[in-house]
């Protein structure tokens, strides 16, 4: 009984997919830095991820156009998917350019799946009416452009200086949400 809660447990099926053990900390992400409009070059990007007090890092440096991506930063482990838990991994973004280093990027990412980091905290019968910005999670990175010096502000349940922008290129719209009349 055991080892069928084990092994079904940890298989790891998950809105986004089948997969043994793994669970996305940071879901990818592509951008640019800009302040005032314009590119930053040479900009160091950091992201970190806490999850379960076990801290996650990854850095790059922006191109000449102020462009940066990172991939899926992810952990395995079964013990989470076997017991129960909340996930609750906290994520934050820095850029540094020169001595400054300005936080661009807040937030609590509440499940294991790639990309749902633009959904809303809400009940999973209405998170598809709800998501900021539909994201093939197997293919496609989050999108965003964030500014420096600019006033940080939440963005679907991100907190910081990031735009999300769509496949097309466009600032992504936020998805009207109508509660259903019971």
């Amino acid at each position: 009984m055991l080892c069928a809660a084990l092994l079904l447990g940890g298989c790891g099926f998950r809105r986004d997919g089948f997969d043994f053990g793994r669970m996305v900390l940071f879901s990818a992400v592509a951008g640019q830095i800009v302040r005032d409009g314009q590119p930053v070059a040479g900009a160091t990007v950091t992201r970190h991820a806490n999850f379960h007090g076990e801290e996650h890092t990854d850095s790059t440096v922006t191109d000449a156009h102020g462009n940066f991506r990172f991939g899926t930063m992810k952990t395995f482990t079964l013990l989470y998917q076997v017991l129960p838990s909340e996930p609750a991994m906290l994520q934050v973004m820095t850029v540094s350019v020169g001595s400054t280093t300005e936080e661009v990027w807040r937030h609590v990412k509440r499940g294991y799946e790639d990309n749902n980091e633009l959904w809303f905290d809400v009940p999973d019968f209405v998170k598809e009416k709800t998501e900021y910005l539909r994201i093939d999670a197997q293919t496609d990175p989050i999108r965003a452009v964030c500014t420096l010096g600019a006033e940080p502000k939440l963005v679907g349940d991100v907190w910081g200086t990031c735009d999300f922008i769509g496949k097309d290129g466009q600032p992504a719209k936020m998805v009207p949400f109508t509660p259903p009349s019971y």
